[in-house]
């Protein structure tokens, strides 16, 4: 025996008795002089020879098709350390698993005396990376739903579109919308998109009555979804459900509710008729999203149904308006903000809120005006005639107590500053939006102005900083560089909403504080994001910028935004990005850009 036989036995021996992975360890000839019960495990598993010390290890592999493994365990006896991943077919039926391999020579005084191979499963990694993929998948699918519906001005167009999508990734046979009449007694099916092969059934299911689905009515009032993997299965109470999904060939279902200002107002609905459902509980939680979408669609449909009913009167506030809406559908292209496009619309829904009251009570003021001016009419002809004034008189002094005549006449000047103001908020929202998207400008490098970009980037997450976290900027006044500025603003949000939501975390109640700064010098420019939000552990420090490496929950975060970020800085843009971090308190990134490329 050699000296890694004599020497190490009694310390290898117990080290590796301690150890979950599977480890073997070979002498300099490629023999098999120490494994742990891991190991002996494993390499039953994988080969017909039973594992035994003193054999030549490529005696297990001959018969493997794994030529790599083989190659490696070559190349680790001739000296050459590595580590790799591999899935490796544990029974030769398909039965696969992902493990790292590591193999490491063992030298003693520049002398070559064995090698250590360690086996280590990272199946549940692999497979949480295969879950993360999906999940990122439908979250991209989500934002292009979310920018369709704003990018868009056919409402029609963005409902069908965006139902070919849902159904297509959702591998359905049938993706549909019902809408339920203004008394919810029927339901038409006014959207519809079919899997080639599938018959469409959009122009029969019109005008059908709502109680022919006593179950699933019940269970959409509630603001359910309804999944209903296998139609078989369903319970007894469904059981006129159950006729009519039976009669269609129908093998699972999925609803979603559609609600117009919190009301029922209709469903999406995706059949299979080849198979049973597998939408998993995370797809569903995404589902709701992508539900609330829709609805917003219909909301919009609504309003814009609505603004169209104004009469002559509110003709130049109703052109301001719509001015602004094509503004928002026209010019707001920016894919990242598709998880933000609730907040948004929240920021443009307020000022809209208040113009149509406003645009209400104005409407009641001019008919009172109408109705006051046709009694000074009426006073001017019994003037005129010589009849007696006194019951005209009365009349206006009536109509004037009535309905408080000044204070009406007050009120049309602050309406109208009123309107006036919530048109500039929607108009500002507006020109934010494209500036932020830089939609004209694409993927190509062009003049951009850092300063601005961090304030449109404020505006954009707004919603979301409020009314947890107070922003300090302190800009100076630094020269336009060159860069790609729609990436630059993907960075900024980036940054901004890893800042918010860790002072929300640690916070919760409490004000955080989100600290921005920019300074140049005669090559560079630079950003500093500074935040109290508590910082990042010393552990976590060096892999914050690696991909899917995420310290928030699952389905919260998918670990790629530190990653994109820094790719978008240091590899498109040769600047870099570094962090100074303090635990406990917080952290602050510093991100430098060349001015010209």
């Amino acid at each position: 025996m050699n000296r890694i036989d004599m020497e190490h036995q009694p310390k290898l021996s117990s080290v590796l008795n301690a150890l979950s992975q599977s480890v073997v360890i070979l002498n300099a000839e490629g023999c098999i002089v120490h494994f742990n019960d891991p190991a002996e495990k494993l390499i039953n598993r994988i080969s017909p020879l039973k594992l035994e010390l003193g054999r030549f290890i490529m005696d297990y592999l001959m018969d493997s098709r794994e030529s790599l493994l083989k190659s490696e365990i070559e190349g680790v006896l001739k000296g050459h350390a590595n580590i790799f991943e591999l899935n490796i077919d544990l029974t030769g039926h398909g039965d696969t698993q992902w493990f790292e391999l590591s193999f490491m020579p063992i030298v003693e005084e520049d002398l070559l005396i064995g090698a250590s191979l360690m086996f280590r499963s990272i199946e549940t990694r692999k497979q949480t990376e295969l879950k993360m993929r999906h999940q990122l998948n439908f979250e991209q699918l989500i934002a292009s739903l979310s920018s369709r519906f704003i990018t868009i001005s056919d409402i029609e167009q963005a409902i069908d579109s965006s139902l070919e999508e849902m159904g297509r990734f959702s591998n359905s046979s049938r993706a549909y919308i019902f809408e339920f009449s203004a008394d919810k007694t029927h339901m038409d099916n006014t959207f519809e998109w079919c899997q080639a092969g599938v018959n469409p059934q959009i122009l029969e299911l019109k005008g059908l009555p709502v109680d022919i689905f006593p179950w699933w009515m019940a269970k959409l009032e509630k603001r359910e979804i309804i999944d209903i993997k296998d139609v078989k299965l369903l319970p007894l109470e469904a059981s006129a459900e159950k006729t009519i999904l039976d009669q269609q060939d129908i093998k699972s279902v999925l609803v979603l509710p559609i609600l117009i200002k919190q009301e029922l107002r209709g469903f999406i609905g995706f059949d299979k008729l080849d198979s049973i459902g597998n939408w998993n509980p995370e797809d569903v939680t995404l589902l709701k999203l992508t539900s609330e979408i829709f609805s917003h669609a219909f909301e919009r449909r609504l309003a814009e149904e609505e603004l169209l009913n104004y009469n002559t009167e509110l003709e130049i506030t109703l052109e301001l308006l719509q001015k602004a809406q094509s503004q928002i559908i026209q010019q707001e292209r920016l894919v990242g903000v598709g998880h933000l496009a609730a907040g948004i619309a929240h920021e443009i829904n307020n000022p809209l809120g208040y113009i149509l009251s406003n645009v209400d009570t104005l409407k009641q003021n001019v008919g009172v005006l109408g109705e006051v001016y046709q009694t000074y009419e009426n006073l001017k002809k019994c003037t005129m005639s010589n009849i007696d004034v006194t019951e005209s008189i009365s009349n206006i002094e009536a109509l004037r107590k009535k309905y408080y005549i000044e204070d009406v006449i007050d009120d049309l000047e602050e309406l109208l500053s009123d309107i006036n103001e919530g048109l500039q908020r929607v108009s500002k929202i507006v020109n934010g939006l494209r500036t932020f998207s830089r939609v004209d400008q694409g993927d190509h490098f062009s003049q951009y102005d850092l300063n601005e970009g961090i304030e449109n980037t404020l505006m954009m997450v707004n919603n979301e900083l409020k009314p947890s976290v107070q922003v300090e900027t302190n800009f100076a006044n630094i020269p336009l560089i060159t860069c790609i500025g729609s990436q630059i603003n993907q960075v900024l949000l980036n940054m901004i909403l890893n800042s918010t939501y860790a002072i929300k975390t640690r916070l919760q109640e409490e004000i955080g504080n989100l600290y921005i700064e920019t300074r140049s010098d005669q090559e560079y420019v630079y950003c500093k994001i500074q935040d109290n939000g508590g910082g990042i552990s010393i552990d976590e420090e060096s892999r914050i910028f690696m991909p899917f490496y995420t310290t928030k929950p699952v389905g919260v975060g998918t670990g790629l935004g530190l990653s994109i970020a820094y790719d978008i800085v240091v590899n498109k843009h040769k600047g870099s990005i570094d962090v100074d971090n303090a635990y406990g308190k917080g952290v602050t990134f510093n991100i430098k850009l060349p001015i010209v490329q």
